[in-house]
This record gives C-alpha cells, structure tokens and sequence, in this order.
C-alpha cells in the first residue's frame, strides 16, 4: 500500500499532472525531483487525511489470509491468493460477496475475518521501507495526520499500535460496525474529528481507486502513490493528479500541493 494525496477536481493545481490527461510515468517523472532535499519542505505543512492504514503498511499478507479463512467458514472454496489481492480496499462485505459469499453468511465470515486479524493477522503486517521517517518528517512540519482506512476503528488502532505509529495521527478514523463502511462517509467522519476541513490545506492519501474516490467525493485533493495495492493506472484514472515514487516525497509534495 501507499500514501497518497489526491486532487478534488481536474487539475485544481493547475501546474501539476491533470486527472487523466498525462500517463503515470509523467507523472512519476515529475514528482523524482522531490526525493531531494528543497526549501519547500520548510513550508508550513497542511492538515492531512491519509488512507494511513493501508498506506503505511503492507497488510496484504494479512488481508489475504484472513479472507481465506473467512470464505472458508462459510463454505466455500476460497480464490488463489493473488486474486484476493487485487480486491484489497473496499469495504468487507464487497469483497465477501465478490467471492460468493451470501449476505445471509455474512456475519459469520465477517466475525471470522476479524477474529483472523487480530491474532494471527497483526503478526503478518509489517511498514514498507521509509513510513516511519515520512510520518516524522510530516509530524515535524506542522502536518495533522489521520487515517481513514475500510477497516474498523479499533482494529485500526490495534494494527497502528501494533507497529508503532499510532502516536503519529491525532485521529485513527475507520469503518463503523454497522455503518459508515465507504471511503467518503469514513473520511467525513474523520474529519470532523479533527475539527472540520481546512480548504486548501487537506489532503487525502490512499494507494486504491476507493480512497481517490473518497477525496473526490468531499471536494478534497488526491495524489497517488505507487507502493500500495493498486497500480498508476487505476490511479489516474480514478483521478489522482500524481503518483508517487517514494514515501520520503510526501513532505515536499504535501507542502507544494496544498498552499493555502
């Protein structure tokens, strides 16, 4: 998964990569630069929501095994694991019935989901490489940092303090149990926790089409990045204006995207 922080509309950042309309490895190209150390980085950092938990964070591993055992529970044979893979991002229950599970075997597969993750799934989730510096440097800059993730907020809390980051984000936002399951509603709720939206100072990121979605929806901005589940393709066509190389980019691109 990735960090992403994607535009609201087409083009809002006039200058940058317009939704659609350049390929990913354009868009790649343009943000390389920003591996390198500049002065925009000691701008004033803006309020971000991030697609944190899947983000930061490689959980498939986990994700796929979990939903193994729950396809599983109801009966069913589950798909090979690459093909849960490319389903990683939307809420439970669609990934569930994407695979043949019935609604009436719901809640079974979904008790056993989440029984699944909080023991032998935490222990399979690990960081990708450079997370950690990132949210640091995100933190030090003046960002406010949240997750807005499909999975439940305490199983968020649980994976985030599992791997040590959870003291990065001021709110860990996600999923309810019986509502708010889909990227807008999570992230609308997510920020009026951090106390409203700031325009032109928040952000989404997220490495699936659901989370560039999700910012779309509430008018915010979205970037992309490529070290999550989803690929550049589907993230420009969804409507990211970028994708990301590397997680030590964001602060540059976060503190030049977001000016207000």
């Amino acid at each position: 998964s990735a960090l992403t922080w994607p535009i609201s509309s087409p083009n809002p950042a006039g200058n940058l990569l317009s939704s659609g309309h350049q390929s990913p490895s354009a868009a790649r190209s343009w943000w390389r630069p920003w591996n390198q150390p500049s002065s925009s980085t000691k701008r004033s950092m803006p309020t971000a929501a991030a697609a944190v938990a899947r983000v930061p964070l490689s959980a498939a591993p986990a994700i796929t095994w979990c939903l193994t055992r729950a396809i599983e529970s109801v009966g069913l044979d589950a798909p090979p694991v690459d093909v849960l893979a490319a389903d990683i991002g939307p809420p439970l229950e669609d990934t569930l019935a994407a695979h043949g599970v019935a609604p009436a075997g719901f809640e079974t597969a979904k008790a056993t989901y989440r029984s699944c993750y909080a023991t032998e799934g935490l222990a399979r989730s690990v960081l990708y490489p450079g997370i950690v510096e990132a949210l640091s440097n995100l933190r030090s800059g003046g960002a406010r940092l949240a997750t807005a993730t499909s999975k439940r907020v305490a199983m968020a809390t649980d994976v985030c303090r599992h791997l040590g980051i959870a003291d990065y984000f001021e709110v860990i936002g996600g999923a309810g149990e019986f509502d708010r399951l889909h990227k807008p509603e999570i992230l609308g709720w997510t920020l009026e926790r951090m106390g409203g939206e700031a325009p032109g100072r928040t952000a989404m990121v997220g490495d699936r089409r659901y989370d560039v979605a999700g910012a779309l929806a509430l008018g915010l901005p979205a970037v992309g990045v490529g070290w999550g589940y989803g690929t550049s393709d589907e993230l420009v066509a969804a409507g990211a204006a970028m994708v990301l190389d590397a997680p030590e980019q964001l602060p540059a691109a976060l503190a030049t995207v977001l000016t207000g």
